[in-house]
């Protein structure tokens, strides 16, 4: 987690809100955030769907704001709250395998299902 505290802690120093994607090089962040979702008991979670002329496009955003396994670095990141977003490309009309893809963010705000999902897809 070690640049994310320098990048969380130059946006913080600014009084800005931060929303970063968590990658596989971080990877007991990853670990971490992944413990989370497996073990986590308030896990708030909202699906939409969306439909367009080429495919039909599923994402279940799940958010948790009451932790028990991050880290400890937590209060110098002013970390909130951590999502999950899982998502699902169904194809219309293709034979084009079905496409899922798993993400993750950390966050030093809190809000609702809508504002993160507009958030993290003009990321």
């Amino acid at each position: 987690m070690g640049c994310f505290i320098y990048i969380t802690s130059a946006i913080i120093d600014k009084k800005a809100y931060y929303i970063l994607a968590v990658i596989v090089n971080e990877l007991q962040l990853l670990k971490h955030t992944e413990g989370e979702y497996r073990f986590g008991k308030t896990i708030d979670t909202n699906t939409t769907d969306d439909l367009d002329q080429r495919c039909i496009e599923t994402c279940k955003c799940s958010i948790i704001s009451n932790f028990h396994f991050m880290l400890e670095n937590n209060n110098r990141c002013k970390l909130n709250t951590i999502i999950k977003i899982e998502s699902t490309r169904e194809f219309k009309n293709s034979k084009k395998p079905i496409e899922t893809l798993v993400r993750y963010c950390i966050l030093n705000v809190k809000a609702n299902h809508e504002d993160f999902q507009k958030a993290i897809r003009l990321h």
